[in-house]
């Protein structure tokens, strides 16, 4: 997305299936020069909603990875691959 408010606080991931909420890994990207991830404020919604504290600054490119190193779902199987997230601030 390049639309994305800097004044943003928290951004949600969405699972199709419960997450062990004990369970996740990030890492920096390559493209994005900026790191937004400030904490992990933890899963809702029957842990299908991971819940992120960002900070952001405006016209800037982000980029962070959900690895598949640590994320599993609640039944115990890991993420296939690496998902990348990029957008751009406004």
């Amino acid at each position: 997305d390049t639309l994305v408010d800097a004044s943003l606080t928290d951004m949600q991931i969405q699972f199709s299936d419960p997450m062990d909420a004990g369970s996740y890994s990030f890492s920096k990207g390559k493209k994005g020069s900026n790191y937004p991830l400030a904490d992990v404020a933890g899963f809702t919604n029957n842990n299908t909603t991971l819940t992120l504290k960002v900070k952001l600054q405006p016209n800037q490119l982000y980029e962070f990875i959900i690895t598949k190193r640590s994320f599993q779902s609640a039944e115990g199987y890991p993420l296939k691959q690496d998902y990348p997230v990029q957008f751009r601030t406004r």
